[in-house]
C-alpha cells in the first residue's frame, strides 16, 4: 500500500496538483512503519518493543510456561514471561540507541506525524511533510528502501521521458521548467507533415526518424526539449538569445531525413501554458 501511495504522490507532483492525494492515509501507513522501526530498536517503551516482537516470534509457545499457584506467590502470565525473556535485550538496545542522533530524529518525526495528522496544514506544507517522510534516513539508508523506492523512481522517470521520440514528455517538460530561472525563451515546433509520414512510412519508421533528429542535433546542455501536447508539437526551452538561429539550424538538420515543421518563437516568458502555433 505504501508503494502505491508514494507512486501516487510522485505522479501528482509531476502533474502539478496534489488535489485528492490521501495525506492522512499516507501518514497512517508511514507512522506504522516508523513505529516498528523505533520500537524494535528500543526507542519506545518495553510494551511497544514486545508488541512488535510478536510479529516475528510465535509467543503462543510460552503459554505452556504460564503458571499460577494457589500455595505460593507465583503468578506468571505469558506477558510476564515475555518481559522476563526480552527485557535484557531491550535494555541493551535502549542504551545503544537512546542517544543516537539518527534515531532521535526518527523519534521526533514520529511525534511530528501526530501533529501533522491532527492539524489543518496547507497543501504546500503537507507536501513538504510527505517528502520529509519519504527521504528520512536511518542507519542503513532510507527508511523506505525496502519498498523499492528505486523502482518507483524508475517509473516516474519513464513518465518524464518519451522513448519513442527521445525527448521529454509533457510531465517531464513541466518538471524541468519548474527548476529553471524565469523568464526563458521558447520555440514551439509543429511537424506539419507528421500525419502523412505516418501513413507513408509507418509509425515505427517515423518514430525512428524523430529519435534520430533530436538525438543527433547539437542542443546545448541547458536546452530543454519535450513534447507539448499533441504528438507532432515539440517545445524547446532555451536561454540562448539567438533562438531563431537555433531553429534554422534544426530545420536544416531535419530536412535531409524528410521532416519539416512550422514554428513560433517566444522571448522572455514565464510559462509554456497556452502557447499557440503561427504558420511562419
Amino acid at each position: 500500500m505504501m508503494e502505491e501511495l508514494i507512486e501516487n504522490f510522485y505522479r501528482r507532483s509531476l502533474s502539478g496538483t496534489m488535489h485528492g492525494f490521501p495525506f492522512m492515509q499516507f501518514y497512517t501507513e508511514f507512522k506504522a512503519i516508523l513505529y516498528e522501526k523505533l520500537a524494535l530498536h528500543g526507542c519506545l517503551t518495553m510494551t511497544d518493543y514486545i508488541m512488535c516482537l510478536r510479529k516475528y516470534y510465535d509467543m503462543d509457545v510460552l503459554k505452556q510456561f504460564a503458571y499460577k499457584s494457589d500455595h505460593v506467590p507465583i503468578d506468571e502470565s505469558v506477558e510476564d514471561i515475555e518481559i522476563a525473556i526480552f527485557r535484557p535485550r531491550y535494555n541493551i538496545l535502549c542504551k545503544q540507541y537512546d542517544n543516537d542522533s539518527t534515531y532521535r530524529e526518527l523519534f521526533f518525526l514520529y511525534i511530528d506525524l501526530t501533529r501533522f495528522m491532527n492539524s489543518g496544514y496547507r497543501t504546500e506544507e503537507q507536501v513538504e511533510n510527505v517528502e520529509r517522510c519519504i527521504h528520512v534516513m536511518h542507519k542503513s539508508g532510507y527508511l523506505l528502501d525496502d519498498i523499492t523506492l528505486e523502482k518507483i523512481r524508475k517509473k516516474m522517470d519513464d513518465l518524464c521521458y518519451d522513448k519513442l521520440f527521445g525527448v521529454l514528455t509533457r510531465n517531464g517538460l513541466d518538471d524541468k521548467i519548474s527548476q529553471i530561472s524565469k523568464p526563458f525563451n521558447a520555440v514551439l515546433l509543429d511537424f506539419s507533415n507528421f500525419g502523412k509520414l505516418n501513413e507513408k512510412l509507418g509509425y515505427q519508421k517515423v518514430n525512428k526518424l524523430m529519435r534520430q533528429a533530436f538525438g543527433s542535433f547539437a542542443f546545448r546542455k541547458t536546452d530543454i526539449v519535450g513534447r507539448y501536447f499533441s504528438g507532432d508539437e515539440i517545445c524547446i526551452i532555451t536561454s540562448d538569445n539567438s533562438i531563431e538561429n537555433l531553429v534554422e539550424r534544426f530545420k536544416n538538420h531535419v530536412a535531409p531525413i524528410g521532416l519539416s515543421f512550422s514554428y513560433r518563437v517566444y522571448h522572455k516568458i514565464e510559462s509554456i501554458d497556452n502557447l499557440g502555433i503561427k504558420n511562419d
